[in-house]
């Protein structure tokens, strides 16, 4: 019987590696935007906790390069750039083969003391699960580009939504909001005279004609979607990595997220942590019977309330 107190094999692998005085790490990583937050960040402050003055590299695909950046305790992120999430087998997790090409093609073979290439969420990860509460890093000064994405006075006006969150085929489950509810959550908050931003990895056709709602999906860098939903100061998204990143950037700023599932097993939920952010707000509303559609538009309007939150 495998008792839970026990170390798992990365936990041993990185207390071998310090008796050998590793220093050099790297971490391969090709899963999810929300699991850089929600197991990355854990593994990295293991491998830091375990080995103490480790520098750890992180290998990753292109869209994930400004989300690695953001991970306490990296010192460096190397980009795969013919990765891609779909290519790669096991929801993502790259072979030591798929890792081993990928340094030879950069000449790096050779520089770490530690390759891990196919992390897991094993027993390491759920003893993080309600205790560990990851800090996405944030600069004050990122903030000054929000009133140039929004305008000066988006804040009390607007609200960003999230309205795909743009990795739901890989799962076994629906985790987006039906589209006909979007469209009339834009109206409802137009009809408020409030202004929706939408957010996105990716251009996508108008969900209401009206230029008095602002765009801009695939038009945002990761850390640039984080400075509009601060700047907004209200969030509607479902279970995706942008919420995710909202959810656990260490910085004080009011922020109120109303988050929407299917199931509360997942995500956020069930990291059953708070929020580095002590000014967040967090709004969950999960459907019944597994089904997000159960969730109604004017639930959402009473969770966002009138004001910024």
């Amino acid at each position: 019987m495998r008792l839970p107190f026990l170390p798992d094999e990365y936990e041993r692998l990185l207390r071998r590696a310090r008796r050998q005085e590793a220093r050099r790490v790297l971490v391969a990583w090709n899963r999810a935007l929300g699991d850089v937050a929600l197991a990355l960040c854990g593994f990295v402050d293991l491998v830091g906790r375990t080995i103490p003055g480790a520098e750890v590299t992180i290998l990753t695909r292109p869209d994930l390069e400004e989300a690695c950046g953001l991970v306490p305790g990296v010192t460096e992120v190397l980009v795969g750039p013919h990765w891609t999430r779909e290519a790669n087998r096991a929801h993502g997790t790259p072979s030591a083969a798929d890792v081993a090409r990928e340094l030879q093609r950069m000449g790096r073979e050779g520089s770490f003391d530690l390759v891990i290439a196919e992390l897991r969420a094993g027993r390491w990860w759920r003893r993080q699960l309600g205790r560990y509460v990851p800090r996405l890093r944030w600069e004050p000064a990122w903030q000054a580009r929000g009133e140039a994405l929004v305008g000066r006075a988006a804040r009390g006006r607007a609200v960003a939504l999230h309205v795909d969150s743009e990795t739901g085929h890989l799962y076994g489950y629906v985790k987006n909001w039906p589209r006909p509810y979007w469209v009339a959550l834009i109206q409802a908050l137009l009809a408020r005279g409030q202004t929706p931003v939408l957010l996105g990895l990716r251009q996508a056709p108008p969900l209401v004609d009206d230029p008095r709602v602002l765009d801009l999906r695939g038009k945002t860098t990761l850390r640039e979607a984080l400075v509009v939903i601060l700047t907004c100061g209200r969030l509607v998204a479902p279970d995706s990595g942008l919420l995710t990143f909202a959810y656990f950037l260490e910085t004080v700023t009011p922020l109120q997220a109303v988050s929407l599932w299917a199931m509360a097993r997942f995500g956020i939920l069930q990291a059953r942590v708070p929020s580095p952010n002590p000014a967040l707000d967090h709004r969950p509303l999960v459907g019944r019977r597994g089904d997000i559609s159960t969730i109604s538009v004017e639930q959402v309007l009473t969770a966002l309330g009138n004001g910024a939150g």
